[in-house]
């Protein structure tokens, strides 16, 4: 059986990073694909969510980290994903393309 997790981003405030991340992001593919942009007012707001898939347990977290490895921005970027088995993890994407990543908690995966 195959893991569906999702994730978002934090609000982004520069656009040019906000691309940046959507474009990594939005490899439109079972794996890995973004939502449609959110508009607020008739405005992109400048955050990314969506689909990540995996083969195990708990590594939805990893295809992620993995897209966003060595991408460089202008400043962090954070991306909390909710992994299908339960895992909450926070991924720090430095501007240097470094990766950070902190399990925040589990929860229960039925509720």
């Amino acid at each position: 059986m195959s893991e569906r997790g999702s994730f978002t981003t934090q609000y982004i405030y520069s656009w040019e990073d906000y691309q940046t991340i959507r474009n990594v992001l939005d490899q439109g593919d079972k794996y890995l694909c973004v939502s449609p942009p959110i508009t607020w007012d008739g405005h992109v707001m400048p955050i990314v969510c969506g689909k990540v898939g995996e083969m195990s347990m708990n590594s939805e977290w990893m295809t992620v980290s993995n897209a966003l490895y060595r991408v460089k921005t202008k400043s962090e970027i954070k991306v909390v994903v909710m992994c299908d088995a339960g895992s909450i993890i926070l991924i720090k994407k430095k501007p240097n393309g470094e990766i950070d990543s902190v399990v925040l908690g589990e929860q229960d995966a039925d509720s």
